[in-house]
């Protein structure tokens, strides 16, 4: 092998490490580093790109070489050997960290790690830009929660359109980012768990007692891709939905919200457009029920055992749970031929017996013999999905159906899901007048 292939091998295996850890591709070499891009298999993003200077990119490899790892349900990395973490923040509102920085008293003692940056800020010269600095470690000195500009791990987008060269203001972009340092060095797992279960209280307080609003930014690669469920219509009408105001602000929320990987939201407010419907429907099959009673032969309007059977319906109906009246519902607005196409279109790897959505929700089932009416199985699934989201009992009786988090391996393959309850809540409103 000839040195300079053996160079080139090198390069391209050190390439590969420091994609591993950074959740990127490399995409070109310019002056003074890299560019790196989203996976492109990440679209519609993937024309975000990152510089990564050889300093940084040295960083990276050294951090790779150690067995840093990228986070598995948020966007961050873990360095083990180190007991370190980091994650990246959203901030959700004015921060006060940065606008009242002199008036904040931080709780932090005299340590053992490495802290590039003191509170309360750290201003860019360059880029005219502060950002906050907050450090905070617990009364025994073995770890430091801290909020400061980000490391090499956690490169910040470029700010211009795909193909532009970064100017050099651009290449030395900060982002605040939440750090979290453990001592002694633990295994991957354990940081896992401890550092989220420090940023997240941590991020409680600030937004609780310090009124200071940050989030942790979900591993947004790992949605599944919005699909589109049969061809669009280019006739654009007259309206002739009739749709009362509550459920059209409902119905518009998840399209709000939808870039934000947020999916358990989107479910309920889907969720939501249809339990407004649900008393015009409980009252129309309870008025069938009862006309089905008077109509019968045997029916004797004088007779007390006659009218009793009409108070013992119109009980029955009354006493109808939820999924009980979602499946009639469903039964109503939705066309099983709608629900077969959304089916076929959508495959069994989703809605199947192996499919990600699992905790207590059924499968739907659409091949096979005896199986229970299509609508029973959607509303069983939808309901089943509901309570997961909203009933966050911390019991061992629900163990089997856990509350589903926003940021859980789950929610982050909910879209399926998503799109069934927006075609039933569509169909609701067009045919539930």
């Amino acid at each position: 092998m000839s040195r300079t292939t053996a160079k080139e091998d090198e390069t391209s295996g050190d390439l590969g490490r420091v994609e591993k850890v950074l959740g990127l591709e490399f995409r070109d070499t310019i002056i003074g580093g890299y560019i790196f891009g989203l996976p492109r298999d990440s679209k519609p993003l993937v024309g975000v790109e990152y510089f990564i200077s050889e300093a940084a990119f040295n960083e990276c490899l050294d951090a790779s070489n150690r067995g840093a790892q990228r986070m598995v349900d948020h966007e961050g990395w873990l360095d083990p050997e180190q007991g370190f973490a980091e994650f990246e923040m959203s901030q959700m509102a004015i921060n006060p960290l940065t606008r009242k920085a002199s008036e904040f008293q931080f709780d932090f003692h005299p340590c053992g790690h490495p802290h590039e940056f003191e509170p309360p800020t750290w201003i860019d010269q360059v880029n005219n830009f502060i950002t906050p600095v907050a450090r905070v470690t617990s009364p025994d000195r073995s770890t430091c929660i801290e909020i400061s500009p980000n490391t090499a791990l956690c490169p910040v987008p470029l700010d211009g359109r795909t193909g532009r060269r970064p100017t050099d203001s651009e290449k030395v972009r900060r982002s605040a980012t939440l750090k979290i340092f453990v001592h002694p060095p633990t295994t991957a797992q354990d940081l896992t768990r401890r550092s989220r279960e420090l940023a997240n209280s941590f991020l409680f307080e600030l937004s609780t007692r310090n009124r200071t609003h940050f989030a942790l930014r979900p591993k947004l690669s790992r949605l599944v891709p919005k699909q589109s469920y049969g061809p669009m219509n280019y006739n654009v009408r007259f309206p002739r939905s009739v749709v009362p105001d509550n459920v059209s602000a409902l119905f518009s929320m998840p399209m709000s919200i939808s870039a934000r990987g947020n999916t358990t939201l989107s479910f309920l407010y889907y969720y939501q457009v249809l339990e407004h419907y649900f008393p015009t429907i409980h009252k129309r099959e309870a008025i069938k029920k009862i006309r089905r009673i008077i109509r019968s032969l045997d029916f004797n309007e004088g007779e007390d055992q006659s009218i009793l059977k009409i108070l013992n319906s119109a009980e029955r109906t009354k006493g109808e749970s939820d999924g009980d009246q979602l499946r009639a519902l469903l039964e109503y607005c939705v066309s099983e031929e709608k629900l077969k196409q959304f089916f076929t279109l959508q495959g069994d790897a989703h809605f199947g017996s192996k499919g990600p959505i699992q905790g207590g929700v059924r499968p739907i089932l659409t091949k096979g013999k005896d199986l229970p009416p299509l609508h029973s199985q959607v509303a069983s699934r939808v309901y089943q999905i509901r309570n997961r989201i909203v009933h966050a009992k911390d019991d061992s009786r629900f163990e089997e159906s856990k509350v589903l988090l926003p940021l859980s391996q789950e929610a982050m393959a909910l879209r399926p899901d998503v799109d069934l309850v927006r075609l039933l809540a569509t169909e609701v409103i067009c045919n539930g007048r």
